[in-house]
């Protein structure tokens, strides 16, 4: 399960970050004390945020020591995602999908011919691990393009891009590289948390672009990260309001079940919640981690406030568990990267103190912007 909601703003994140890379500077960089090893526990992206200053994001990997090593520079795109491709990673570019080998050697680099991947919003790739995707956010906030957004599909070798008029969520990958998403289209009405309007579910296969409309007037539209069926079992969507259970079948779609929404906590911060099609995981700003049954509502199972949680601005969310990236209280500021455990409903007593990248890292004035990891994957257990 590897798709996140995908929200452009960093605000709930901000105040904590700019402490963070202050914090950073005055632990130091003391490498006797993180030597270096070959096992590579993690791939991540590291962007410079909140600055005025333009610098390329990095691809680095991260040993189980902590050390963090720059691999390549790989352009400025807002909010990147690493995902897994053909037994090697995928990254955004300038104008193009990065593709490298297990090992993060580079392989090729795959361009973009409608859009400069300047702003991502949202990433996913395949159970398997064989095809990602991407949706790039296109629009111009004005009437000309106020919902373009711009899907690529990967294959590791080659790329697909299908343009949309519309806002795109939800977007699935499935292990025979059959791409899907959903379509909002807003009918100008309006209710206390969200549009209302109809939604189209689009299927990229072969080439072949497929438009299905769901034959309900949503109160709501969907927003939440969704995830659509990859063979023929009921598709579970949520908004705002209610949770829905459609049918899929050569005739389209067909309502089984719409229930209210349950009380659920607020997401942390951007890409913090998840869904895998059937369960909706969310990291709350009660400190908490919660699941969800989406076709009933009912609560899966919902942990005791975990203090570390605080300052989490990077997570990868599993069936088994949650990667995440933070600044845990205990660890006085250090970047640490730590595992929650969705059997043991807390979090693992291991965790992976981080070391800065380098001296330009620890020298960037806080007031100037922060770097921050807004993308991880493990590649071997802790």
């Amino acid at each position: 399960m590897r798709l996140y909601r995908a929200t452009l703003g960093f605000g709930a994140m901000i105040a904590t970050l700019i402490l963070m890379i202050a914090a950073c500077s005055r632990a130091g960089s003391n490498s006797s004390l993180h030597p270096a090893t070959d096992e590579v526990a993690y791939v991540g992206v590291v962007s410079l945020t909140n600055s005025k200053i333009s610098k390329p994001n990095r691809l680095v990997r991260i040993d189980k020591a902590g050390n963090l090593t720059t691999v390549a520079e790989i352009g400025n795109t807002y909010f990147p995602s690493v995902e897994p491709v053909q037994d090697g990673f995928s990254v955004p570019g300038t104008n193009s999908i990065e593709i490298f080998s297990k090992s993060l050697d580079k392989i090729r680099s795959l361009e973009l011919k409608n859009t400069d991947a300047a702003t991502e919003t949202r990433s996913t790739s395949s159970p398997s691990g064989s095809f990602a995707a991407y949706v790039f956010n296109e629009s111009d906030g004005g009437q000309n393009n106020p919902e373009k957004n711009v899907v690529v599909f990967t294959n590791g070798t080659s790329v697909t891009e299908v343009v949309n008029e519309h806002y795109t969520s939800a977007l699935t990958v499935c292990d025979d590289g059959k791409t899907r998403w959903l379509e909002n289209v807003q009918d100008g009405g309006t209710e206390a948390q969200g549009r209302s309007g109809f939604v189209n579910v689009v299927t990229l296969e072969n080439g072949v672009v497929r438009k299905d409309r769901i034959p309900h007037t949503f109160k709501q539209l969907p927003d939440g990260p969704n995830k659509l069926p990859c063979r023929d079992s009921p598709m579970y969507l949520q908004s705002r309001n209610a949770f829905y259970t459609f049918s899929e079948a050569a005739s389209g779609f067909h309502l089984i079940s719409e229930i209210p929404a349950p009380q659920m906590p607020t997401e942390l911060s951007a890409r913090l919640s998840d869904s895998d099609g059937e369960k909706f995981t969310v990291v709350g700003t009660d400190l908490t981690v919660s699941q969800f049954a989406i076709a009933t509502g009912e609560p899966i199972f919902k942990s005791q406030p975990v203090e570390d949680l605080r300052g989490v601005v990077a997570a990868r969310i599993f069936d088994s568990g949650i990667h995440l990236v933070s600044r845990p209280k205990s660890k006085k500021g250090q970047h640490a990267i730590q595992v929650f455990d969705n059997s043991s409903r807390q979090l693992k007593s291991e965790s992976i103190p981080l070391r800065p990248i380098d001296d330009t890292q620890i020298g960037v004035n806080p007031k100037e912007g922060f770097y921050m990891i807004t993308s991880i994957y493990p590649v071997s257990p802790m």
